[in-house]
């Protein structure tokens, strides 16, 4: 199964998104949405990120902070990755004026025993890694990824 096949099969398309003069904008956004997973940008020439939220506040605060990351390069507070973003969505004549889906597979906290002690644990990190390794071994874009997994 492809990473695109695992997303659209145990996932959910949770916003489109696009990239203008004011940044990101997550058409569908339920901005209430806690749950934590890992997501992917889907474009029509495949996955461009693979990404994970492991934050309390769930998909609804990590989608804000792609929302606020245009205003952060405005000020001159961006980080790295704003910039990679900014940059791709505004250069790259295949991302340029284009609608992206955003694909969201939520994953539960397991509580497991460890040395005795019950702890809480969770996927996200380790499925994260495994399917951005995967995307890029398959040929996909990965142009919002930069040069991790």
């Amino acid at each position: 199964m492809t990473v695109t096949e695992t997303f659209k099969s145990f996932g959910e398309l949770w916003s489109d998104v696009e990239y203008g003069s004011n940044g990101w904008d997550f058409i569908n956004r339920t901005p209430s949405d806690r749950r934590r997973g890992v997501y992917a940008f889907i474009s029509e020439f495949g996955i461009e990120k693979v990404g994970k939220i492991e934050n309390v506040k769930g998909v609804a605060a990590r989608s804000y902070q792609y929302i606020s990351s245009k205003k952060r390069c405005d000020v001159g507070k961006n980080d790295a990755s704003d910039m990679l973003w900014h940059i791709a969505m505004t250069t790259d004549n295949e991302l340029v004026d284009t609608t992206m889906e955003f694909w969201f597979i939520p994953l539960e906290s397991v509580t497991t025993t460890v040395c005795g002690v019950e702890i809480e644990t969770a996927p996200i990190r380790a499925l994260e890694h495994k399917l951005s390794v995967m995307a890029r071994s398959e040929g996909n874009p990965m142009r919002l990824a930069g040069g991790g997994n």
